[in-house]
């Protein structure tokens, strides 16, 4: 346990110094002693997405939905990596996942700028709540966007898939 909050330590401050070389290699030495360990499979595909590295990405993404099928940000990534490749179907499959995965409000299990409440009369405290609050708005207001893509990318798919005509023999499902 204690090795595992080390190494989360250690990647946290090579994402903060971008040194993507550093947490490649602690990412990919955690997935040899544990192959589903969620934090580095995570911080591995955002840092693909974010270097718009899309394919390297997919592959992690992946791993994270075997494990937690509706996780929000890997079927996000799932999804703009097929409509990259123009796999339009499963660009469907996982936007329909993508629609369904979204809460309505997004609920953080421990509300941190409630926690730091008592402390708001310290200056640093202060500012610390209301970027946390700022960052929490902005995160649910990318995630709104996404939903609301994933919405119109699955009524443009189904209104197409409507006036296609069938093969011979082929029914729709």
């Amino acid at each position: 346990m204690l090795m595992q909050f080390r190494n989360m330590l250690q990647v946290s401050q090579a994402v903060g110094r971008g040194d993507d070389n550093r947490v490649e290699m602690l990412c990919n030495g955690a997935l040899v002693r544990d192959a589903g360990d969620t934090f580095a499979l995570g911080v591995l595909t955002n840092m693909y997405w974010r270097s718009e590295k899309y394919e390297q990405a997919l592959p992690f993404a992946l791993r994270i939905l075997a494990i937690t099928p509706n996780d929000f940000d890997a079927l996000r990534i799932a999804t703009q990596a097929y409509f990259n490749r123009s796999d339009y179907r499963l660009t469907y499959d996982y936007a329909k996942c993508l629609c369904a995965s979204m809460p309505s409000v997004l609920t953080p299990s421990l509300d941190l700028t409630a926690v730091l409440r008592p402390f708001v009369w310290i200056p640093i405290v202060r500012a610390a709540r209301a970027r946390v609050a700022e960052n929490m708005s902005e995160e649910e207001s990318h995630r709104a966007d996404w939903t609301e893509w994933a919405k119109g990318y699955v009524l443009w798919y189904e209104s197409e898939s409507l006036t296609a005509k069938p093969l011979p023999n082929q029914g729709h499902p």
